[in-house]
């Protein structure tokens, strides 16, 4: 949560010709487009109590951006009590009453304390919050992991093991958990699929990672199994590992999840039937490509040169009878469209908004109807903005492209649930210290203008590419931050093994990273050789990630980010 405050605290300036008014946003859908507008109205209004109490309730979900803002704006006693509890740092938490300490003292932070302190802090709670006074008993107590297996309750144990941090559990529940206690533990699904996750991506929790060998897995679900596939492939189980996949496969629903399960049979076995199986998989991802260029097989379902069509004069309405006037720059107009092909996409509707996206600048929303009419069978790579990018090397085109495909399909007017704006997804946060390293007025409605999103997200990719060695580790500080790349690489993934960077690639902690940079590697393969007359394999990027921690320029402070 404090994180949060801080992410919050970043972005506080909007100005005045942007000034929103209450009229326009009553008549806005509710959904998360307005929420982001409330969110700034709210700034706008920070003075006015009235006006920030009639935004709250307008909102669809009040999210911890719009609660921050309203807290922060409001006299509401309990609330700032919450935010002051939250704030406080740790030295001045151990201070407070047993209320403030359960508000503001979390899991976490409890294990930089232990002996007398963390005791008078369980002397404080225990009556009130029992089991949050147990999970710090446990920590506190002189054998941290025999306290954690002799909980009865299953709520404790998670609770305690998911939020200690991994230096705590590095140093103190790297051991043999027993399997009675994996057996009861599995009663709680959604905290055991976490725990095995956490348990398989940490590196150094070696120890317990063997304890996962004899889960029975048939009523785990796919991402599970494939964790203990993972874990196994790590620790040179070939066959436990070859019976988990084989339980993944037949749990697996996406085609690119099938894919990688025949990727890792294939590594595992050599069996060449499994890469043609793998080859003629219909879906351009990495295994797919992987296997075709071993067996000389051309991608043959790609399309590059996506062209606008030419406009027909029975154009309907969701724009004027002028079919190039579709504001690209509207989140609200560009939400419409999706719901409306979300309901019942058809034919009728296909050709009426090709008459709609019939633009150079439109080729993004054209590309996401025809992939979805071809049942996303084929990939399409369009280049709507080259004319924006064409002064830049291949390489950086290239990368540009790569992201802007995966961020937000080269919708300019694309806007995240948590407000990440524009083609290249910015977030307000990031935005506004690009401008203020570019020492020019920061205006957030820009963010929706591609020049703008594009040359932000160029200077940004500038910082990134100074400390990071690959498209790949480059594309997970895209997607996670450069801090959380940093820590990744340090944890001692990516070094050299049979199975790399293949197996360091599974074991990214962070899900949307790690399926992210997969798919960044992907694309970028795609446009680099769709740009440059050199092509370049797949398999050759990938040979290039090797032991890349020494190559990390680790003075991430310099700029200030």
């Amino acid at each position: 949560m404090y994180k949060i405050i801080v992410l919050c605290l970043l972005f506080v300036s909007l100005y005045a010709e942007n000034t929103l008014k209450k009229e326009w946003l009553k008549e806005k859908p509710k959904g998360y487009v307005k929420d982001f507008y409330l969110w700034r109205y709210i700034e706008q209004n920070k003075n006015n109590s009235e006006d920030i109490i009639w935004a709250l309730s307008e909102a669809n979900n009040a999210n911890h951006k719009i609660f921050f803002k309203y807290t922060t704006s409001s006299q509401n006693d309990p609330t700032n009590f919450a935010l002051n509890c939250l704030n406080l740092s740790t030295s001045d938490l151990v201070k407070t009453d047993g209320e403030c300490l359960n508000i503001g003292l979390s899991i976490l932070e409890s294990t930089n304390l232990r002996g007398e302190q963390l005791s008078s802090v369980i002397n404080k709670i225990k009556e009130s919050y029992a089991q949050k006074s147990e999970k710090l008993t446990i920590i506190n107590s002189k054998d941290p992991f025999q306290s954690l297996i002799s909980t009865s309750s299953n709520d404790v144990f998670f609770g305690t093991f998911n939020e200690v941090g991994t230096n705590f559990r590095i140093q103190y529940f790297n051991a043999v958990l027993p399997q009675d206690i994996i057996n009861k533990l599995q009663e709680d699904k959604p905290k055991f699929k976490k725990m095995i996750k956490t348990i398989v991506t940490t590196p150094q929790i070696t120890t317990i990672q063997q304890s996962l060998f004899e889960i029975d897995g048939k009523n785990l679900d796919f991402q599970d199994l494939f964790y203990l596939a993972i874990n196994a492939i790590k620790h040179e189980r070939k066959s436990v590992a070859l019976k988990y996949l084989e339980l993944a496969k037949s749990k697996a629903f996406l085609k690119f999840d099938k894919d990688n399960v025949l990727f890792w049979q294939y590594k595992l076995t050599n069996d060449k039937n499994i890469l043609q199986n793998l080859a003629a998989s219909w879906d351009i991802n990495i295994y797919s490509v992987l296997a075709k260029e071993e067996l000389g097989l051309p991608i043959d379902n790609a399309i590059f040169d996506l062209q606008a069509p030419v406009p027909q004069n029975n154009t309907e309405i969701l724009v004027d009878q002028n079919a190039t006037s579709f504001d690209v720059s509207d989140p609200f107009l560009w939400k419409s469209v999706l719901e409306d092909i979300r309901k019942d996409f058809n034919n009728e509707k296909l050709e009426k908004y090709r008459n709609i996206f019939n633009t150079q600048e439109t080729l993004g929303h054209l590309a996401v109807l025809e992939e979805r009419n071809s049942n996303f069978k084929t990939g399409f790579f369009p280049n709507p903005f080259k004319e924006h990018l064409q002064d830049y090397s291949t390489h950086r085109q290239s990368l540009i492209n790569a992201l802007a495909k995966q961020e937000s399909r080269f919708i300019q007017a694309a806007l995240s649930s948590s407000y990440a704006m524009g083609v290249m997804q910015i977030m307000p946060f990031l935005s506004e210290a690009i401008a203020k390293e570019l020492h020019e007025p920061y205006d957030i409605s820009k963010q929706f203008e591609v020049k703008t999103n594009l040359r932000y997200a160029n200077h940004h990719l500038n910082y990134l590419e100074e400390k990071l060695a690959n498209v790949l580790f480059v594309s997970y500080a895209y997607n996670g931050g450069i801090g959380f790349t940093t820590r990744m690489l340090q944890s001692g993934l990516f070094k050299k093994g049979p199975f790399e960077p293949y197996l360091s690639m599974e074991l990214i902690n962070y899900d949307e990273s790690r399926i992210y940079g997969k798919k960044v590697l992907l694309n970028y393969l795609m446009y680099y050789n769709n740009l440059s007359k050199e092509k370049i394999k797949l398999s050759t990027l990938l040979e290039m990630i090797k032991s890349p921690y020494q190559e990390l320029n680790l003075n991430i402070q310099a700029k200030g980010r």
